[in-house]
Protein backbone atom coordinates (compact mmCIF):
# COMPACT_ATOMS: atom_id res chain seq x y z
CA UNK A 1 0.00 0.00 0.00
CA UNK A 2 1.05 3.50 -0.85
CA UNK A 3 1.33 6.66 1.03
CA UNK A 4 -0.49 9.71 -0.16
CA UNK A 5 1.76 12.54 -0.76
CA UNK A 6 0.68 14.29 2.83
CA UNK A 7 1.33 11.25 4.86
CA UNK A 8 4.54 10.53 3.17
CA UNK A 9 5.76 14.29 3.52
CA UNK A 10 4.53 14.11 7.66
CA UNK A 11 6.90 10.89 8.09
CA UNK A 12 10.05 12.89 6.90
CA UNK A 13 9.12 15.95 8.35
CA UNK A 14 8.60 13.90 11.49
CA UNK A 15 11.71 11.26 10.65
CA UNK A 16 13.75 15.30 10.49
CA UNK A 17 12.85 16.30 13.49
CA UNK A 18 13.76 12.79 15.17
CA UNK A 19 16.62 12.79 13.91
CA UNK A 20 17.96 16.03 14.85
CA UNK A 21 16.36 15.08 18.19
CA UNK A 22 19.00 12.40 18.65
CA UNK A 23 22.14 14.36 17.26
CA UNK A 24 21.79 16.69 19.46
CA UNK A 25 21.27 14.12 22.42
CA UNK A 26 24.22 12.04 21.67
CA UNK A 27 26.33 15.49 21.32
CA UNK A 28 25.45 16.00 24.71
CA UNK A 29 26.52 13.03 26.09
CA UNK A 30 22.66 11.76 26.91
CA UNK A 31 23.44 8.39 24.91
CA UNK A 32 26.43 6.64 23.12
CA UNK A 33 27.11 8.00 19.96
CA UNK A 34 25.48 5.56 17.26
CA UNK A 35 28.44 5.52 15.01
CA UNK A 36 31.40 4.54 17.71
CA UNK A 37 28.58 3.09 20.60
CA UNK A 38 30.62 5.66 23.08
CA UNK A 39 29.27 8.18 25.18
CA UNK A 40 31.10 11.68 23.54
CA UNK A 41 30.32 15.34 24.72
CA UNK A 42 30.36 17.77 21.99
CA UNK A 43 28.06 21.08 22.99
CA UNK A 44 29.23 22.76 20.01
CA UNK A 45 27.58 20.34 17.90
CA UNK A 46 24.30 19.70 20.42
CA UNK A 47 23.84 23.62 19.64
CA UNK A 48 23.90 23.23 15.75
CA UNK A 49 21.40 20.50 15.68
CA UNK A 50 19.15 22.49 18.22
CA UNK A 51 19.52 25.49 15.68
CA UNK A 52 18.30 23.50 13.48
CA UNK A 53 15.41 22.28 14.87
CA UNK A 54 15.07 25.98 16.24
CA UNK A 55 14.68 27.79 12.51
CA UNK A 56 12.33 24.58 11.35
CA UNK A 57 10.14 25.66 13.82
CA UNK A 58 10.57 29.37 12.61
CA UNK A 59 10.37 28.89 8.79
CA UNK A 60 7.28 26.28 9.17
CA UNK A 61 5.15 28.14 11.49
CA UNK A 62 1.88 27.97 10.37
CA UNK A 63 1.87 24.63 7.93
CA UNK A 64 2.54 22.00 10.56
CA UNK A 65 -0.12 19.91 12.04
CA UNK A 66 -1.36 19.78 15.96
CA UNK A 67 1.02 16.58 15.82
CA UNK A 68 3.85 17.69 13.85
CA UNK A 69 3.94 21.15 15.58
CA UNK A 70 3.46 19.64 18.92
CA UNK A 71 6.42 17.12 18.51
CA UNK A 72 8.96 19.69 16.78
CA UNK A 73 7.86 22.39 20.08
CA UNK A 74 8.20 19.08 22.49
CA UNK A 75 11.64 18.12 21.39
CA UNK A 76 13.22 21.76 21.03
CA UNK A 77 12.12 22.27 24.97
CA UNK A 78 13.51 19.24 26.25
CA UNK A 79 16.59 19.82 24.06
CA UNK A 80 17.16 23.46 25.14
CA UNK A 81 16.63 22.33 28.86
CA UNK A 82 18.61 19.65 28.90
CA UNK A 83 21.43 21.75 27.26
CA UNK A 84 21.18 24.69 29.92
CA UNK A 85 21.49 21.81 31.76
CA UNK A 86 24.96 20.37 30.29
CA UNK A 87 26.64 23.82 29.45
CA UNK A 88 26.48 24.61 33.34
CA UNK A 89 28.54 21.63 33.41
CA UNK A 90 31.07 23.07 31.24
CA UNK A 91 32.74 21.68 29.07
CA UNK A 92 34.47 19.58 31.28
CA UNK A 93 31.36 17.44 31.87
CA UNK A 94 31.32 18.78 35.15
CA UNK A 95 28.36 19.54 37.25
CA UNK A 96 28.20 23.00 39.10
CA UNK A 97 29.83 22.33 42.95
CA UNK A 98 32.11 19.54 41.80
CA UNK A 99 30.01 16.81 41.06
CA UNK A 100 30.38 13.85 38.73
CA UNK A 101 28.02 13.82 35.25
CA UNK A 102 25.45 11.17 35.99
CA UNK A 103 25.34 11.92 39.91
CA UNK A 104 22.12 12.59 41.28
CA UNK A 105 20.70 16.23 41.46
CA UNK A 106 22.53 17.58 38.45
CA UNK A 107 20.73 20.31 36.82
CA UNK A 108 18.57 20.66 40.09
CA UNK A 109 16.86 24.29 41.01
CA UNK A 110 19.36 26.50 42.08
CA UNK A 111 22.39 25.00 40.42
CA UNK A 112 23.02 27.45 38.28
CA UNK A 113 22.30 25.86 35.10
CA UNK A 114 19.45 28.85 34.41
CA UNK A 115 22.20 31.24 33.93
CA UNK A 116 23.06 29.25 30.69
CA UNK A 117 21.52 30.38 27.48
CA UNK A 118 19.19 27.73 25.57
CA UNK A 119 19.90 27.81 21.52
CA UNK A 120 17.48 29.87 20.32
CA UNK A 121 16.48 31.96 23.21
CA UNK A 122 17.57 35.39 21.64
CA UNK A 123 15.62 34.85 19.04
CA UNK A 124 12.48 35.03 21.42
CA UNK A 125 11.16 31.76 20.32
Amino acid sequence: MEMDNEALHRTRFLSLVLSLHGSAWAAMGKVANPMTGKVERDLEAARGSIDLLETLKVKTRGNLSREEEKTLANALGVLQLNYVDEAARGEQGKKPGGGEPGAPGGGAPGSGAAEAEPPGAADGA
